[in-house]
């Protein structure tokens, strides 16, 4: 991140940025940036209408407890890096092979 609080990515295929400071919110609703930027959340036809980052109040807490519950098993845990093993071990293969990398490029690939 940035010193003014600003981090670029790409959430559900689109660009976003997201600011993480009351200078950086200010300057992007302000008057300069609602001409050229949009702001909201995920479309629910996106995501469904039952979906985590749509529900409100007790449907939420309802869903994050059985979201957290299913991923923080030891048994979620241990399938999650058995999965992924393989490619962390061929990124740093591939590194060892390069010497020195950047971090930022890796991180794009």
């Amino acid at each position: 991140m940035g010193a003014l609080g600003v981090y670029r990515t790409h959430l559900f295929g689109s660009p976003t940025i997201i600011t993480c400071s009351p200078e950086a919110n200010r300057f992007m609703t302000g008057p300069i940036a609602s001409d050229s930027l949009t702001t909201g959340w995920p479309s629910p036809q996106l995501m469904g209408r039952s979906s985590i980052a749509m529900v409100e109040g007790m449907q939420y807490k309802r869903l994050k407890r059985y979201v957290i519950e299913a991923v923080n098993r030891p048994e979620s845990i241990r399938r999650t890096f058995v999965t992924l093993q393989p490619s962390f071990k061929a990124a740093f293969q591939s590194w060892v092979q390069k010497g020195t990398i950047t971090a930022a490029d890796e991180a794009n690939k």
